[in-house]
């Protein structure tokens, strides 16, 4: 039996559009942003870019979706 779909599924409401699930019972809310402004930091922009890109997909229409592509931009030149 799968416990842990039918779990996700009934706690689905309760879930964010984003979220990582860890070895199948473990939930953790996954702050796009924070991830991208974490390898930024550290100078990996390739993995920032990959966050970045995926605030600006699943955000749209946020204000934070437009400030996201101008990092990518900015990003891109340094690489």
């Amino acid at each position: 039996a799968d416990k842990t779909g039918t779990r996700i599924k009934k706690a689905a409401y309760l879930l964010d559009n984003v979220f990582l699930l860890l070895y199948c019972d473990n939930y953790w809310p996954l702050n796009l942003k924070k991830m991208a402004e974490f390898y930024e930091k550290q100078k990996k922009y390739k993995a920032a870019k990959i966050y970045y890109q995926n605030v600006v997909d699943e955000y749209k229409d946020s204000s934070w979706a437009s400030k996201a592509l101008v990092k990518i931009l900015e990003m891109t030149q340094k690489e």
